[in-house]
């Protein structure tokens, strides 16, 4: 039922922040100008519509609504920032409020609903935390570098240099002479790759930003990977579940995509269970904001995420001793994640298995 206007919401109509008084049912009274241009309705469409309807039908997603539902049914003020779709490409943030009128007995009677449109706003300030999370990452990495430096290079140079000052004091026919030059090659060969190691991340962080997605399926690159590593799977006995839709396509870089699954197939199967064979599970689903969730899980020796989760994705952190490594596949797995713009988390039961699920956009 509409409401008759007093000399206030005469005021209040002309506003250019949205109005709208609900009813104890929810259901609009009345709305001003900024109301209706916001939910792209007239006044006589709008009264008596319910109001969660208007905001799932402006954008707004269903389980955001009924969570405010939920909120406002407790009778008290409620304020809060909230995501409307415009279309799959953009989306649009407004600022809510809703505040309970009570009659004399402390019932409530009608509500009072603010809504401003923040866009710009959130814009900025979600502009300014993705610069807080680069400049963070950066330090990070800056950090890891230092440690790389401090680390891991003085130890070949080192060795290089003082095995190189023995060989100055032997002839080549002497019988120390082959074993030493063995040695300082060895040492030479791993400052090789730990140079070609950080040359490779620099090169991924200096084109973050630049990255050239592509329409790639991804069926189609876990089946290159399982195609390149399966004298690997045989001869550990090992069995993959690929759960991907027939071709499923997402917008991203392949050479990324294909170093993800590799690094997370290749570890899987060089940190199986010695009790067990090696079993994989790939999937993949399209997600409601149009991203991807992509899921590997395998019964491996998994992890004490307790003592290491910190540490899992770091550069040159490695956590079964009695396997050879490097440390470096899942800081590349993170990387090549976060260059295509979406995240990676981890879930590990020590003895049990490992599952790693990834968002992309």
């Amino acid at each position: 039922m509409a409401v008759s206007l007093g000399p206030a919401a005469l005021v209040a109509a002309h506003l250019g922040q949205g109005l709208a008084l609900l009813s104890t049912e929810l259901r609009v009274q009345w709305a001003n100008e900024g109301f209706l241009q916001l939910t792209q309705l007239d006044l006589p469409r709008a009264i008596g519509q319910g109001f969660f309807g208007l905001l799932v039908r402006a954008g707004v997603d269903q389980e955001e609504a009924q969570s405010l539902k939920d909120q406002i049914h407790l009778a008290k003020p409620v304020a809060v920032d909230i995501p409307v779709a415009v279309n799959s490409q953009q989306t649009a943030w407004w600022a809510l409020e809703v505040s309970p009128v009570l009659d004399s007995e402390g019932l409530v009677e009608q509500y009072v609903v603010s809504v401003r449109d923040i866009t710009s706003k959130k814009k900025e300030e979600l502009a300014l935390v993705k610069l807080t999370e680069d400049l963070y990452r950066q330090t990070r990495d800056l950090q890891q570098f230092t440690y790389i430096v401090s680390h891991n290079l003085r130890a070949p140079v080192a060795n290089a240099l003082g095995l190189s000052n023995l060989l100055t004091r032997l002839k080549k026919e002497d019988a120390g002479f082959d074993p030493l030059l063995s040695q300082v090659r060895a040492s030479v060969f791993q400052l090789d790759t730990i140079i070609k190691d950080v040359n490779l991340i620099l090169s991924i962080r200096d084109n973050q930003d630049t990255v050239e997605k592509e329409p790639v399926r991804l069926g189609d690159v876990c089946q290159q990977v399982i195609s390149s590593l399966q004298e690997s799977l045989q001869n550990c006995g090992g069995t993959i579940e690929v759960q991907i839709p027939k071709d499923y396509t997402l917008p991203a870089k392949k050479a990324y995509l294909y170093s993800i699954v590799y690094n997370l197939l290749s570890n899987a199967i060089k940190y199986r269970s010695k009790e067990r064979a090696l079993q994989v599970s790939i999937q993949c689903s399209a997600t409601p904001a149009g991203g991807t969730l992509f899921n590997f899980s395998d019964n491996g020796s998994g992890m004490d995420l307790n003592k290491v989760r910190e540490d899992v994705f770091t550069l040159y952190k490695r956590f079964h001793r009695n396997i050879e490594g490097r440390g470096i596949g899942l800081f590349l797995v993170k990387t090549h994640v976060e260059s295509l713009g979406g995240t990676i988390d981890i879930d590990s039961e020590l003895n049990v298995g490992t599952t790693f699920t990834l968002h992309l956009d």
